[in-house]
Parts: structure tokens; C-alpha cells; sequence
């Protein structure tokens, strides 16, 4: 038998790890791609009800990028932490730092829910805002709030849930977000049988319901 060549070892090795790493990020790729469409989607949906509904969704848009960013920012700790304790086979501590990681979750995401609840004119007003498009906005961004804690549990938990391993769950997640936003923001912005036409209102209520069942 002829030995195996110098390297051929370490070749292979490179190849299964590049293999391993492409397996899991291209779920992740399309998960956020689809965190990024509710807010696309739903400006697609209610670009035929004027310039102030899509001024109203795109300022909305805005600050639940920020939110975003500052759930993403408490996964990253979540994801480092339940990788590491998966890494070293201690299973039962990687279990309580994800349960600890979707309490923290819904902490922050009341803490997020407050301003929105609570001061959307101020905050609409302050990224430009005309009079109309608070008015609009305000209602919208009230509805999304209400979701804010399932929201923040669904953004945390994906990344929990990341650092296990699983990236096909998260992104199929997402999925469901979507299908859930396009089918109930379409019915209550225009209206869909006994279901009134709510204009942008709907638009919020139909993404704060996918954020919600994801969350759940």
C-alpha cells in the first residue's frame, strides 16, 4: 500500500472545516436577509397609500434597526457563552445560560418596549418627522412595541440557538416571521373580508404579529 502523500492530511482537514463553516453560515445569510425584508416588504406593501405612509414606515423601519442592533449586540454574549460550554460537552451549563440568555431577553425587550409605548411622538419627531407622518407613525410604532418583548426573546434566541450549532432553525424561523407579516399586514392595510382596511396601522400590527410568533 502506498503511503499517503505529505499533506494530504492536512489538506482534507482544511477542506471538511471550509465545508463545516459554509454549512453554517448560509442559513445565517438568509436569516438575516429575512430580518431585513418585514421592514422591505412592508414599505412595498403600503407604497400605494402616499408619501407619508412611506415616510411612516421607513422612520419605523429606522428605529427597529437600532433595536435590532442592541438585541444582536446581548446575543453575541449568548451565542460566545452557549458555544463555548457546547465546545467542552457541558451540556446542562450551555441549557441554563440559554434560559438566563431569554430572560435577559424579555428584560431588555420591556426595557425597549417603553419608549416606543410611551414617547413614539418624541421619537418620531426626532429622526425629521413632519406633523403627518407622526401621526401616522405613532400608532404603528405603539403596535410594534407591544411585540418588543417577544421580539428581543426571538432576535436573542436565534443566537443562542446559533451558538449551539443550529442555523437552520433560526433561518427557518425567519421565515415563518415573514409569511406571517406579509399575510396579515396585505389584510389589514387594505382590508381582506370582514377585516377593515387600517391603512399603515396594519402594516405595524402585521409586523409586530410575525415578531410576536416568532418570539413564541
Amino acid at each position: 500500500m502506498n503511503p499517503e502523500p505529505s499533506g494530504a492530511g492536512e489538506v482534507f482537514s482544511r477542506r471538511s472545516i471550509i465545508t463545516q463553516v459554509l454549512s453554517l453560515a448560509w442559513p445565517v445569510v438568509i436569516e438575516q436577509l429575512l430580518g431585513t425584508a418585514v421592514g422591505l416588504v412592508n414599505t412595498y406593501i403600503v407604497s400605494h397609500l402616499g408619501a407619508a405612509s412611506l415616510a411612516t414606515v421607513g422612520l419605523n423601519t429606522q428605529l427597529r434597526a437600532l433595536l435590532m442592533a442592541l438585541f444582536s449586540a446581548v446575543g453575541v454574549g449568548s451565542t460566545a457563552l452557549v458555544a463555548r460550554h457546547i465546545g467542552a460537552g457541558e451540556t446542562e451549563e450551555a441549557e441554563y445560560i440559554a434560559g438566563q440568555s431569554l430572560t435577559l431577553a424579555l428584560i431588555v425587550g420591556l426595557i425597549a418596549a417603553l419608549p416606543c409605548l410611551l414617547l413614539g411622538r418624541e421619537l418620531l419627531t426626532g429622526l425629521g418627522g413632519a406633523e403627518d407622518v407622526v401621526a401616522l407613525g405613532r400608532p404603528y410604532l405603539m403596535a410594534v412595541g407591544t411585540a418588543m418583548p417577544l421580539m428581543a426573546v426571538l432576535f436573542i434566541g436565534n443566537a443562542t440557538l446559533r451558538g449551539a450549532g443550529d442555523t437552520h432553525t433560526p433561518m427557518m424561523v425567519m421565515s415563518l416571521v415573514n409569511l406571517v407579516n406579509v399575510a396579515v399586514s396585505r389584510s389589514l392595510v387594505y382590508g381582506l373580508g370582514p377585516l377593515p382596511a387600517m391603512g399603515v396601522l396594519g402594516a405595524g400590527i402585521g409586523s409586530a404579529t410575525g415578531m410576536a410568533v416568532g418570539g413564541l
